[in-house]
């Protein structure tokens, strides 16, 4: 067997991401950013600035679907939520959208009943836009350079 074919393959070393900004964002959303775009500061910025505008689109979305107690509407913006949360790597909104979700569909049981209690639903929307909330202001918190970086 030649040399090379044995050889280990060792992912290359990751520079270290930006502290100021590290050390204010959830860690999960930094291994997804540094995985992305390394630590250009400027890339990730213009993600969690799209990621913050696409979930605060998708509740309003969600909030007006409840309102209108149109179910199937709810399960839509709530999976949405899902889908863009866990791809950015946020797992505590991801979480608070599916359980949206899950009383859109039904109870914890996995009956679909489509009754889901207006109060209920009311209470999870509004867990998920704390965690949402929260997310902007930590964002906002971040020492982000004066130019965003384009590559």
């Amino acid at each position: 067997m030649p040399l090379h074919a044995a050889a280990l393959i060792e992912p290359a070393p990751r520079a270290e991401a930006p502290p100021a900004i590290a050390d204010v964002l959830p860690a999960q959303a930094i291994t997804v950013l540094t995985e992305l775009f390394g630590t250009d500061p400027g890339q990730w910025r213009v993600l969690i600035d799209l990621f913050c505008d696409t979930v605060a689109q998708d509740l309003a979305s969600l909030e007006a679907a409840i309102a209108r107690r149109a179910v199937a509407d709810i399960a839509t913006a709530a999976h949405r939520i899902v889908g863009s949360a866990r791809m950015f790597g946020h797992a505590p909104i991801g979480d608070a959208a599916c359980a949206v979700e899950r009383l859109a569909h039904g109870d914890d049981s996995g009956n679909c009943s489509g009754h889901a209690r207006p109060a209920d639903l009311q209470s999870a929307a509004v867990s998920l836009r704390m965690r949402i909330d929260a997310f902007r202001r930590q964002a906002q918190r971040c020492e982000w350079p004066d130019a965003v970086g384009s590559g």
